[in-house]
């Protein structure tokens, strides 16, 4: 209908991006984010779609042209977690922890570097510790 749609993909979590100067970035935020943008930009793409988050984004899976998912493809590909935010509870594609794990041991994308955070750790530790005032290390 020509309307633009929010869309967060289904059960994987990637790395933040910058916020501004109240929320910093991790480290692979903007390759992470532009490797989403090399696979979906310019595309027209059918979405499967199974509910709204509470900031209204549609949240998806989105398959490909050439039969693959994007949301795998990233996992794969180092560019974000499998969703184990809540104990796993977001994680609707369980064969995603077996995508991160190969790309972890593989060293691929945010995995080359030691120490990765997890984006909803980080979310916790390092904005919610700037909210309150205080410094933490993981920012």
């Amino acid at each position: 209908g020509g309307k633009q749609e929010r869309v967060r993909l289904a059960s994987i979590d990637a790395t933040e991006t910058s916020h501004g100067s109240q929320r910093p970035g991790q480290p692979y935020g903007q390759a992470c984010r532009q490797a989403l943008a090399d696979l979906v930009a310019g595309r027209t793409l059918q979405l499967r779609c199974y509910e709204h988050d509470q900031y209204g984004r549609n949240i998806c899976d989105v398959p490909l042209p050439d039969g693959q998912v994007a949301n795998r493809v990233m996992v794969a590909g180092g560019m974000a977690w499998a969703n184990e935010q809540g104990g796993g509870k977001y994680l609707r594609d369980p064969d995603l922890r077996r995508l991160e794990k190969q790309a972890r041991q593989a060293r691929l994308g945010l995995w080359q570097r030691p120490g990765a955070v997890a984006p909803w750790e980080w979310r916790w530790k390092c904005w919610k510790a700037l909210e309150t005032g205080h410094s933490t290390p993981i920012c």
